[in-house]
């Protein structure tokens, strides 16, 4: 007789955590505006060009990878809010449910006039700037900032990570471009510009177009490159 032994089996059901997003959405008049200011801690910004005579916003916001249990009544009071002055419309999302900020990822998709300026704030995160001629000036802690435009002054400043421009070259004026640990690289018109000064860990770059647009990219630690044509 035999002994059988029942051996019993497991079924682990895997329940994924629900993760819970928000979308906001809004446009703004752009007449009499000239520059859109952004502030963002922790996510990443699209901005390009698109109609002339409006501002349209959509905004993704979702827990970020390290976010605590409590996020999602942060997310559900988040506001977009706009204010204007002199010509500059400023947009931000607060969060009046905490000062957990860090928590949340935004993800924004902006279009804008492309004569219009921006300036960009971001803590962490992806910066990708298309299509504007008004002028870039934006600053990022940690993440890749990427500009591609037809023209306009452009100054640029990251503590930790890459820079990538190009720009159409209509009014170049002076160029420089620093990383303290890292390369810098400017082709202009096909052409290498070599680095005037090369240190052990880092290299600086100048050069000049003699028009009135002027390219300032600043890096910290990472790579600067820049091509004009």
């Amino acid at each position: 007789m035999f002994n059988r032994a029942v051996i019993p089996i497991v079924l682990a059901l895997v329940i994924p955590d629900f993760v819970q997003a928000r979308d906001l959405e809004s446009s703004y008049s752009a007449v009499d505006i000239e520059k859109l200011q952004i502030t963002v801690g922790v996510g990443e910004i699209r901005l390009e060009s698109g109609s002339d005579d409006a501002i349209r916003v959509e905004i993704e916001l979702k827990p970020s990878d390290d976010a605590g249990a409590d996020v999602d009544d942060l997310i559900d009071e988040a506001e977009l809010v706009a204010s204007s002055s002199n010509g500059r419309l400023e947009l931000q999302v607060v969060f009046p449910g905490g000062d957990k900020e860090s928590d949340i990822q935004q993800d924004w998709r902006v279009y804008a006039p492309q004569a219009l300026a921006a300036m960009i704030e971001m803590g962490v995160g992806v910066l990708d700037v298309s299509g504007l001629e008004g002028g870039v000036e934006a600053k990022v802690g940690v993440g890749e900032t990427r500009v591609d435009v037809p023209g306009g002054a452009l100054r640029l400043n990251t503590s930790v990570g890459e820079v990538s421009v190009h720009n159409g070259a209509k009014n170049i004026g002076d160029v420089d471009l620093d990383s303290n640990i890292g390369e810098v690289s400017l082709r202009v018109d096909g052409d290498d510009i070599e680095p005037e000064r090369s240190m052990f860990v880092g290299s600086r770059l100048s050069w000049s177009g003699g028009g009135d647009d002027d390219i300032d990219v600043r890096v910290n630690v990472g790579e600067i490159v820049v091509r004009i044509d």
